[in-house]
């Protein structure tokens, strides 16, 4: 008892906890410090095995004990990563003189957050720990707990694929195959969530175990070659279209292939990839009958624009096809082609390549008779009317002041300043973010060019001149309050000028 308590005394001196009057093995209202951790809570935390194996020895119903959060001493050794003291306390709850199926009450115990301690050895990314809880669930006769959700919707397999141990996930599926079944938020598998991280070993395991998830749609009715096309790195997509290419063809909810929103990324080494197994991808289109160079032109993939329009670059299958579809003058439902597509988002350097090929039509019109010149025109008509309520309050050299006033409350009532003053975060790899976190990160996109399009529109074209770096509208509105100056006339004029040459 002696040697328990100074070993105790020694816990609480190295997390400076205050030391109690009288320490009772046997009274737990005695045995508590904050958070309302039992010392075994403590021992457990801090890998103590000695103390662990003391203390159990004693008192065995601190198995079963939970602090504030809710947490076992096997949630905290799990989480530690502590695979001896979590074996000691399994071996207990084995052991102890209680009702059959006390191993797997300890193990199936769950927090405020209904995780469980597999949950947490995997959230820590601990393989030895969770293998040992793989290996008791087992034996336990137990193997739902492999499945068991959380409150966030989270499995044991959904988060180790999301922090990318393909190690654990290995071991999970090794043990119960089934846990591939989970459909997680989005309706997605597995496999779609493990493609969304661009982690190509998991990929490989999951494959190894389960290749028909390859065609499984999620609720937006897209398949796991659609995000490889769009996110992940050459091999992923290899691996995809080993096991059948066909799935290249396949569309989404929208009626998208890999190769539209490959195209839509500007990413020309996937989409050769994808044409080259299957050649006919390139004829499909999506619900508004566009092709892969309408997406490119849309979203400025010039990359893609200048490969598709180069027919040197091809083999025969695919220049044939381009050939006989004409995609460089093909009109969407609404009769625009990619150049009009180009011109109307302001992609200047997508005009250029594509007016500079012998194939296109400039003369080309929509449902609304309008040329690719024609909306240029329009466009710059736009920006240069008198017209204009902005007028009221243009920006110039002997106004700042009260322009800014006028311009926050009008960026206010449009739900674009704080966008305009706070900006907002790109990540630097897009590929690890949730489909939440991808929708949240392109609102935010929406909210700036929204905010920029209101600052465009109240200053002169002689203040658009003078600087051409602001991205954003925070950017351009710091950049004003220095010097009055923004950025994006200087885009817009280039696609005027470049068919205006023609």
């Amino acid at each position: 008892m002696r040697g328990v308590q100074e070993r105790m005394n020694e816990l609480r001196r190295r997390l400076q906890l205050p030391q109690p009057n009288n320490l009772s093995l046997n009274d737990n209202t005695n045995f508590l410090i904050p958070g309302q951790n039992t010392v075994l809570h403590l021992a457990a935390r801090m890998g103590d095995e000695r103390a662990v194996e003391e203390l159990l020895n004693l008192n065995t119903s601190l198995l079963t004990e939970k602090n504030s959060k809710g947490n076992t001493p096997l949630h905290l050794a799990a989480s530690s990563g502590h695979v001896g003291v979590v074996e000691s306390l399994i071996r207990h709850a084995n052991g102890s003189d209680v009702e059959s199926g006390r191993v797997y009450e300890v193990i199936s115990m769950r927090n405020m957050k209904d995780d469980t301690p597999l949950h947490e050895a995997v959230r820590g990314g601990h393989h030895m720990v969770t293998r040992v809880l793989v290996e008791k669930v087992v034996n336990a006769n137990h193997s739902d707990l492999l499945a068991s959700i959380n409150k966030a919707g989270e499995s044991p397999l959904s988060m180790a694929i999301d922090v990318k141990r393909s190690g654990i996930v290995e071991e999970i599926l090794r043990a119960e195959p089934s846990s591939l079944l989970h459909r997680g938020p989005n309706d997605q598998t597995p496999l779609h969530r493990a493609i969304l991280r661009d982690d190509l070993d998991t990929t490989i395991v999951i494959l190894r175990e389960r290749r028909e998830l390859i065609y499984e749609k999620d609720s937006y009715g897209r398949i796991p070659l659609h995000y490889a096309a769009a996110y992940c790195a050459l091999t992923v997509v290899d691996q995809l279209l080993e096991v059948d290419v066909s799935t290249a063809q396949i569309q989404d909810g929208c009626l998208s292939t890999p190769a539209h929103l490959a195209a839509a990324g500007d990413r020309v080494e996937v989409l050769k990839m994808l044409f080259n197994c299957c050649p006919d991808s390139i004829e499909l289109l999506n619900k508004h009958q566009q092709n892969v160079l309408h997406i490119a032109a849309q979203n400025g993939s010039v990359s893609v624009v200048k490969y598709i329009t180069n027919f040197q670059e091809k083999d025969d299958i695919i220049m044939s096809l381009l050939k006989k579809d004409d995609p460089i003058n093909q009109p969407d439902k609404d009769g625009n082609t990619p150049l009009h597509l180009a011109v109307m988002n302001f992609h200047s350097s997508v005009v250029c390549a594509l007016i500079v090929t012998e194939q296109v039509d400039i003369k080309a019109i929509n449902r609304q008779q309008k040329t690719a010149l024609h909306i240029a025109q329009d466009i710059k008509r736009k920006m240069t009317t008198t017209t204009s309520h902005f007028d009221v309050f243009h920006l110039n050299e002997n106004n700042f002041d009260n322009w800014r006033i006028k311009m926050k409350t009008l960026l206010d009532s449009k739900e674009a300043w704080e966008i305009t003053e706070k900006g907002y975060i790109v990540p630097k790899d897009e590929s690890n973010l949730s489909v939440t976190q991808r929708e949240h990160l392109n609102d935010a996109r929406k909210r700036d060019k929204k905010a920029l399009t209101l600052i465009y529109q109240a200053i002169d074209e002689k203040t658009f001149e003078k600087i051409s770096c602001a991205s954003t509208a925070k950017e351009a509105w710091e950049l004003l309050e220095h010097s009055y100056t923004t950025v994006d006339k200087v885009r817009k004029m280039s696609v005027f000028n470049s068919l205006r040459i023609i």
